[in-house]
């Protein structure tokens, strides 16, 4: 089991409730890149489109006051999560 899996089965530095509106807005953020990505607006580079997840999570973790700031690596196990159910892609889909 991933850390992230094991954090978010028994949060304790948030609210059992806030787990899933971070999931949901992380895969808000990473769609909206997806969409990009697929209408030809960020090029099809998976790595190049992986950092720049990173960055808009990282951006996204920086919007919390410190004292609330979720842990990025719970904002990476969550895009990796998604990425595992096949939700989100580093590379633009084939036609």
């Amino acid at each position: 089991m991933t850390p992230y899996r094991r954090r978010s089965l028994s949060p304790k530095y948030q609210q059992a409730q806030d787990r899933p509106l971070l999931d949901a807005e992380v895969a808000a953020i990473l769609h909206a890149l997806k969409v990009k990505l697929d209408s030809g607006a960020l090029p099809d580079n998976g790595p190049k489109l992986l950092a720049l997840c990173l960055e808009k999570l990282e951006k996204f973790q920086g919007r919390f006051h410190p004292s609330q700031r979720p842990l990025l690596a719970d904002l990476h196990g969550s895009m990796y999560a998604i990425v595992d159910r096949c939700l989100h892609r580093f590379r633009r889909a084939d036609s």
